[in-house]
């Protein structure tokens, strides 16, 4: 992983640039696997005022990666233990940041499990992480997934 890539909590005036980054991650690998209903879904849910909502009423949370002052990595977690969204700039794909991001997401939320459903895309990334497939690929409202749970590792604490 870069020297240098800072992570923290996300703040309400950087929710352009997450939607920024997750929406151009998604238009180059994800999207093209859904149908323009499920294009239309994830934008939706992706759109600026949406996310700055979930944010500001704690629905979820939000880390970033930061790289020369620059978003190159975010993950947002709803209800502590699901996650939402897991994005990371193509320039610094497999460079530790989703594992670092999951793991500091993890710490924060406190949690013995979380699950994530997974694009048919990042299925693998997720299983190198120690995610588990806990059911057959799913379809609601245009998004193909498939839901994924990965148990804590209890013995660091």
């Amino acid at each position: 992983m870069e020297k240098n890539i800072q992570f923290r909590e996300a703040r309400p005036e950087e929710i352009q640039a997450i939607t920024d980054l997750v929406l151009g991650v998604f238009n180059k690998y994800v999207g093209h696997g859904y149908s323009e209903e499920g294009q239309s879904a994830f934008c939706l849910y992706c759109n600026t005022n949406a996310m700055l909502k979930r944010l500001t009423e704690g629905i979820s949370f939000f880390l970033v990666a930061i790289f020369e002052q620059k978003i190159i990595g975010m993950i947002e977690v709803r209800n502590q233990n699901h996650i939402a969204l897991l994005f990371v700039d193509d320039r610094y794909h497999k460079k530790g940041i989703a594992k670092k991001l999951i793991s500091l997401a993890i710490e924060r939320a406190q949690v013995t499990e979380i699950d994530v459903n997974s694009s048919p895309y990042a299925v693998n990334i997720y299983a190198r992480i120690g995610f588990q497939q806990v059911d057959h690929e799913q379809e609601r409202d245009g998004i193909r997934f498939i839901p994924m749970k990965k148990i804590v590792n209890q013995s660091k604490n």
